[in-house]
């Protein structure tokens, strides 16, 4: 039982609190949010499946992905990751403050979010809440996007698949100053293709039409190339010469809460796993090369200013911020950086 104090694995330097959250804190948390307790949070109005996310009192809702809760072609403005872009010229970008945590403390932050937060759409109860996220990264032949040479200073290109999904997204993530935007879309898993070959959008057109071909079967051919709606990210990938360098796969804890100025969003990172690879494939990593071993990534998401909730939790549990990166850490792993070069430079987390 604590006595009187937080100890250091709880935090970074022991608290004095009061016997009520001393309580709390033996309970791990659990079933302790009420109106007398410091944060003063309300768990708010559940469905029936705690996994669902959105508003209070919700119905089901089908999602797009775990960083939408939108039906097929169409995104919820409240739920919209506080990141991604609504419209493809808009500027408006988001905070994404990262904590690297040990377990410990991630468990109670998860404790703590299921109370104030509603779990993200795509949570599985088979993963403990979780869902599974596989990211490809591509970089330049010379690598400079770990090495943030003109025109990859800001800017990170990479695809995403969440579990054994039939669909991909096609993500730029930009930063600018404090500010994260990401420009995204989605398609089917077997259009991957297309990123690198607007041929590939035309094949089955030119091949059923093999015997008849035309002027007005390639002009079809071509519209239909030109409206592929990865168009935009494949012109990024051939103008860049970008290719694939390593590929992660994690499990993500997820939860979401309408604010005031826009949707929070809070993330758990967990089980990282990955290997270098030159492949176009997003098959899930079951083994590979382990990076924070016993840490977690913990991540706010927020529009405007701090939102009360994150910032009690971050007093609470005294986090203190920190730059983590996974494809930095990725490629130190698989020596595709030399670690003495990276720390050199200083690219070990930024």
């Amino acid at each position: 039982m604590l006595r009187g104090a937080i100890p250091n694995f709880f935090c970074h330097r022991p608290i004095a609190f009061d016997e009520k959250l001393l309580e709390l804190c033996n309970l791990g948390l659990a079933n302790g949010i009420s109106k007398e307790w410091p944060l003063k949070a309300q768990s708010p109005t559940r469905n029936k499946n705690m996994f669902l996310s959105g508003e209070e009192s919700v119905g089901p809702v089908r999602a797009q992905s775990p960083e939408t809760t939108a039906s097929e072609g169409e995104e919820s403005q409240s739920m919209l990751s506080p990141s991604i872009q609504r419209t493809a010229g808009e500027n408006t970008g988001a905070f994404e403050v990262k904590f690297l945590i040990p377990e410990i403390i991630a468990n109670h932050v998860q404790t703590w979010a299921d109370g104030v937060m509603h779990r993200d759409a795509y949570a599985d109860p088979s993963l403990g809440g979780a869902y599974q996220t596989t990211t490809l990264y591509l970089d330049t032949p010379d690598l400079g996007v770990f090495n943030r040479v003109n025109g990859h200073r800001k800017t990170k290109y990479r695809l995403r698949r969440y579990g054994s999904g039939n669909r991909i997204y096609l993500e730029r993530k930009t930063r600018q100053k404090d500010r994260v935007s990401k420009r995204r879309c989605d398609v089917p898993i077997d259009e991957l293709p297309h990123v690198t070959h607007a041929n590939h959008v035309t094949h089955a057109t030119h091949a059923t039409h093999a015997t008849h071909a035309t002027h007005a079967t390639h002009a079809t051919g071509a519209d239909h190339a030109a409206a592929w709606a990865g168009v935009w990210f494949r012109e990024r990938v051939t103008g860049y010469l970008l290719a694939p360098s390593c590929r992660i796969t994690y499990d993500r804890c997820a939860f979401v809460k309408a604010g005031e100025d826009g949707p929070l969003r809070l993330t758990l990172d967990r089980n990282i796993r990955g290997y270098a690879t030159k492949d176009w494939d997003l098959t899930p990593v079951d083994e590979g090369h382990a990076i924070l071993r016993g840490e977690v990534i913990c991540e706010f998401k927020f529009r405007v200013a701090m939102p009360n909730i994150f910032k009690e939790l971050i007093q609470l549990l005294k986090l203190e911020t920190g730059s983590v990166s996974k494809y930095r850490r990725m490629m130190l792993a698989t020596g595709l950086v030399p670690l003495v070069v990276a720390a050199e430079q200083g690219q070990v987390n930024a």
